[in-house]
């Protein structure tokens, strides 16, 4: 596939959406040269959060891998944060060690320490599609096989 035709899915977190940042998300992807070719506003049962994830045990480890990695990067104890060092139950990238200039980076700072203290996840803005498989799975599972793609071009992007 064409990368220029290569699709993700970007789900922006209920914390993003209490942060009023849904027009700036939108905003710093088109500012990229990307199109939003379908757009659904929602409020996700348990049961489908459940499903958005891929249930499987190379996804999971790959997840953990990138955890530790960025863990590592930054000098930080993974075990001390989330209890474990297991790849297989370790969360994603936290916000409080997010470059700045990433959605994350500029807009939270939240840390495990901060939310287990106030008995709460912690607060995260949006999520992004990391594979064309997972992308795949993610567009099927929340906007169904037959998902609605808006075609129209856009100056300088598909000239």
């Amino acid at each position: 596939m064409n990368p220029k035709e290569e699709k993700t899915f970007v789900l922006i977190k209920p914390d993003g959406v209490r942060k009023g940042l849904i027009g700036e998300v939108i905003k710093r992807f088109e500012q990229r040269d990307l199109k939003v070719v379908a757009l659904e506003m929602f409020h996700a049962s348990r049961k489908e959060m459940d499903k958005h994830y891929p249930q499987d045990e190379k996804w999971i480890r790959r997840l953990g891998e990138k955890t530790m990695a960025t863990y590592s990067k930054y000098g930080h104890d993974i075990k001390k944060d989330f209890g474990t060092s297991d790849l297989m139950r370790v969360g994603p990238t936290m916000p409080y060690i997010a470059e700045m200039g990433t959605i994350r980076g500029d807009f939270s700072n939240d840390s495990p320490l901060n939310a287990n203290v106030e008995r709460r996840s912690v607060y995260n803005l949006v999520h992004a599609s990391e594979t064309p498989q997972e992308a795949k799975h993610e567009i099927e599972h929340w906007f169904g096989k037959k998902a609605p793609v808006f075609k129209y071009k856009r100056f300088g992007v598909d000239e």
